[in-house]
């Protein structure tokens, strides 16, 4: 566990240990307190710690839904939120389901719906446009997502329209 007050945490293991070695009257009664005391720290810091790690996730998923059609990487998150680049997308997982990349592709495939929908651009521009390098993977990936090729998805939904 890595402790930002580590110290103070330090200290108090040192009192209750304290109490327990000395055994003065109500060396019990101490300790506890003592410990209670730390308990309490320990929450206090955690909650900083979920509280801390959760706006690093919303910086990452505002950067995301506004630079969705740039190449992003681990790399420049971590630059964003100062956290390991290793570290995030567990921490990205946690906070919201999902890998940062699944995220990405996500919200690259969300906008491309948008634009199959309201405009008559070809595929390879539309891939091109919410940051696919390939035509195919584009493709590929949209209809694991939507369960139908991009044109498919066109042809069906711009009629209901």
């Amino acid at each position: 566990i890595i402790l930002e007050n580590g110290m103070s945490c330090r200290e108090l293991l040192e009192e209750i240990l304290g109490e327990f070695s000395t055994r003065r009257i109500h060396y019990r009664e101490s300790a506890s307190a003592l410990l209670k005391a730390l308990l309490v720290q320990l929450l206090r810091d955690s909650m900083e710690s979920v509280s801390q790690s959760a706006g690093a996730v919303e910086k990452i998923i505002d950067h995301i839904h506004t630079h969705y059609n740039e190449p992003m990487s681990n790399t420049l998150f971590s630059r964003l939120t100062g956290y390991h680049e290793y570290y995030l997308n567990r921490l990205f997982a946690r906070h919201t389901g999902s890998t940062i990349h699944q995220y990405i592709l996500d919200v690259r495939i969300s906008h491309a719906k948008k634009i199959l929908l309201n405009t008559n651009k070809p595929l390879s521009v539309i891939a091109e446009e919410v940051g696919f390098n390939s035509n195919t993977y584009f493709s590929t990936y949209f209809r694991q997502i939507a369960g139908l090729s991009p044109a498919q998805f066109r042809k069906k939904h711009k009629n209901t329209l």
